[in-house]
């Protein structure tokens, strides 16, 4: 279910009261409140940080005047206002992309047709340098669907290419040998550059958690992507 935009800026002004206690806070003070007792210090960390800011044990939050639950995602932002990374969602199930009948039966499409989310930002400071993760500040909170635009266009398009290249049997994939002597394999699949959304990469466990595509071709398990620049034009 779609939220119109007063829903989205009644949620946002909800999301805007509970993090401003926080808002220009470092990572260090934040974690000290909330990770007392949590020993990892890591990337995931992050994570973990964002959802005891909201108090909560996953990534999905209830608020009074949501008409359903976000999903809390977080974003590390350089100091140069640019994204640190691209935005991993789920697994790719291309048997199920290959199966739908139309764009709008794929799971792809209802999951961000029906999915609102909850952006918590942390940025690095100051003059644009890289700081250590803990010298890292909470920035603010934003709550965002997929546009309509977006979800037919970009979104749309990475599906249409992808189903083309493995229904004409077009998918290559290259082994490539890196300076360490690591063979890693390379594919053809829609890339950032082919795309102002969204891209697969792999997001197995390792170079051998690999799935079979209708061709017969081994592959390496992939995931979906947004773009850091479809990111940073989404948060700034």
């Amino acid at each position: 279910m779609r939220l119109n935009q007063k829903s989205l800026e009644r949620d946002q002004l909800k999301v805007d009261e509970l993090m401003k206690p926080y808002q220009g806070k470092l990572v260090s003070e934040l974690k000290r409140g909330f990770l007392q007792n949590y020993s990892q210090d890591t990337k995931a960390s992050f994570a973990v940080l964002a959802r005891r800011m909201f108090g909560i044990s996953d990534n999905h939050l209830s608020l009074d005047s949501s008409e359903k639950p976000l999903i809390l995602k977080t974003i590390r932002v350089t100091g140069n206002d640019q994204p640190a990374e691209n935005m991993s969602f789920f697994e790719v199930r291309f048997d199920e992309w290959l199966e739908a009948d139309s764009w709008h039966e794929t799971m792809l499409y209802q999951y961000f047709y029906d999915t609102q989310f909850v952006f918590q930002v942390f940025q690095q400071f100051p003059s644009g340098l890289r700081v250590p993760d803990n010298q890292m500040t909470f920035k603010r909170a934003l709550v965002w669907q997929m546009p309509d635009y977006d979800l037919e266009h970009g979104l749309k398009k990475l599906w249409l290419d992808t189903c083309h290249l493995i229904k004409t049997n077009q998918i290559r994939i290259v082994p490539k040998k890196q300076k360490t002597g690591k063979i890693i394999y390379r594919n053809n699949l829609p890339k950032s550059k082919d795309n102002t959304v969204c891209h697969l990469r792999p997001g197995g466990k390792n170079g051998k958690d690999v799935i079979m595509l209708p061709s017969g071709q081994e592959i390496a398990r992939q995931r979906l992507w947004l773009n850091k620049q479809y990111v940073n034009d989404v948060i700034l």
